[in-house]
């Protein structure tokens, strides 16, 4: 994910210029030796990753308030000669060697005796029961990356990282886990996402100080009944595995916030669960063989306030949801064979719900009864593009706090007159949605008083008409993913037309 995510940044250049001009301008924060030099008392971030180095030269030693560097993607570096210099820098808390094409840490290395967070990502030649021996010699190491190494079999010397309060082995190839790894009592985050792992050790029992348990993406058909030692325990994310049924000890996690157990193969939930009571947030999506008519039997967490049902073949509603009385987020999409009427005669009874998620379900109409489920802010309709849109419209207007709305990828060619009537709009995301004609679009949104952000992501559009001019009262267009570029001709045309509103071209989740 993390790799994915910096490939989507670059491919942006003129986007992601202006961001790095932006954090160049920040009195700590550097993207070369050179501007680093040009003020060294006062260069506390420095990144210098990707810059084809081939040694660091002596001067950065006058940067003495230094606390991070980055040196991925420079396989041709002088790595003895790097660490002997980076051992001279008293402040220097994190190291960051991604992608640098290291074969093996040199002994100067060890020298880093100052060093907390050390990132050795996708350095896949390294000799890890080598490399762990050496990491065991830094006192102060607390935050250590080994993700994205193809590591097969994790080392036992693991165990002697005791100092660790984060280790991240995310995307390698681990099959278990060694039972040293109780040796890390410090630990509070512990990410073996996407792996092969089919088994948990119950050595992990020992992780008393663990918050934040990742195993997303393995090959976990069980958890040990010893997780339920694990009371620190705030996070645990069981995504995408095998798992048939959750141990009752479950139900000793007293701080778990959050459960994340969604693409499994669910048949039952603990009917201890309502113990969780301070369990905030639970996804069950793509579980069809949950019984749901026993889900929550004994009773709900009483905190919950997020939950997940989404791609779960569902027919009906459980009635047990009626009593979710804190839950304010539902995601209902892709259960594209639930009765929408009963479902929204049960959804009325929840008295905090302000944000529905029914994207993927085929919708042809919304039910007469979605206008008593009156706490209803936000609406996610994305992909139904069956709906028809004319009638939705004036059943939402009928939610009296309705201001926001989703409408991405529905095929739309027009937006009907009656979205007018949704005078509370402030949101508004027409996504994916290319043959709309944007000349009509615009007159017609100019009504719509109180929108303030408009989402047209992906529309291929080459340029708005003069049109967007009336929407004067928006403080956000985004604009990721058409042929507008920034600082173009046609950026330059919309910041005349609104120049209250802040253009963004880049993906939402940033």
């Amino acid at each position: 994910m993390k790799i994915w995510i910096w490939i989507l940044l670059v491919s942006f250049s003129g986007t992601l210029n202006n961001y790095l001009n932006a954090q160049m301008n920040d009195s700590k924060i550097f993207y070369s030796l050179r501007s680093a030099f040009a003020r060294p008392e006062v260069t506390v971030k420095l990144y210098l990753d990707q810059q084809d180095l081939t040694e660091l030269p002596q001067e950065l030693l006058q940067c003495q308030n230094l606390e991070e560097i980055y040196l991925g993607g420079n396989p041709n570096m002088n790595w003895a000669q790097c660490f002997h210099l980076l051992a001279k820098l008293p402040k220097l808390k994190k190291v960051d060697l991604s992608e640098a094409g290291l074969q093996k840490l040199p002994q100067s290395f060890n020298k880093l005796l100052q060093i907390e967070s050390l990132s050795l990502l996708n350095n896949p030649q390294l000799n890890w029961e080598e490399v762990l021996v050496q990491l065991a010699q830094l006192p102060k190491l607390q935050k250590l990356d080994l993700g994205n190494n193809s590591i097969r079999h994790l080392p036992p010397s693991i165990g002697q990282l005791r100092t660790l309060s984060a280790l991240y082995l995310w995307e390698n190839e681990i099959t278990n886990l060694p039972p040293t790894i109780g040796n890390l009592k410090n630990l509070e985050i512990l990410d073996i996402s996407n792996n092969t792992l089919r088994s948990l050790p119950s050595e992990i029992k020992n992780l008393s100080k663990l918050k934040a348990l990742h195993l997303w993406g393995n090959r976990l058909t069980d958890l040990p009944s010893e997780i339920g030692n694990m009371r620190r325990l705030e996070h645990l994310d069981l995504s995408n595995n095998y798992i048939e049924e959750m141990p009752l000890s479950l139900s000793k996690l007293s701080n778990l916030k959050i459960l994340d157990i969604p693409y499994n193969n669910l048949s039952f939930l603990p009917s201890n669960i309502y113990k969780l009571k301070n369990l905030q947030k639970l996804t069950l999506a793509g579980n069809p063989y949950l019984n749901w008519y026993d889900l929550f039997a004994e009773g709900i967490p009483a905190q919950l306030q997020e939950l997940d049902l989404e791609n779960n073949s569902l027919m009906y509603l459980p009635s047990a949801l009626a009593d979710l009385t804190n839950v304010s987020k539902l995601n209902l999409s892709g259960n594209p064979y639930l009765s929408w009427h009963d479902a929204f005669n049960v959804l009325k009874n929840i008295p905090n719900l302000n944000t529905l998620y029914l994207n993927n379900n085929e919708l042809q109409e919304l039910p007469t009864s979605l206008q008593y489920v009156k706490p209803l802010k936000e609406i996610q309709l994305v992909n139904n593009p069956n709906l028809k849109f004319a009638k939705a419209f004036s059943m939402l207007s009928k939610l009296p706090q309705l201001n926001t709305l989703n409408l991405s990828n529905n095929q739309l060619d027009q937006i009907p007159q009656e979205i007018r009537d949704l005078q509370q709009l402030a949101i508004l995301n027409l996504s994916h949605n290319p043959n709309l004609d944007w000349t009509e679009t615009f007159l017609i949104l100019k009504d719509l008083k109180s929108l303030h952000s408009l989402v047209l992501s992906d529309n291929r559009i080459n340029k708005l008409p003069n049109e967007i001019a009336n929407l004067r009262g928006l403080k956000e267009l985004h604009l990721w993913m058409n042929n507008i570029q920034f600082n173009s001709p046609e950026h330059q045309e919309l910041l005349k037309y609104l120049p209250y509103t802040e253009l963004i071209y880049m993906p939402d989740f940033f």
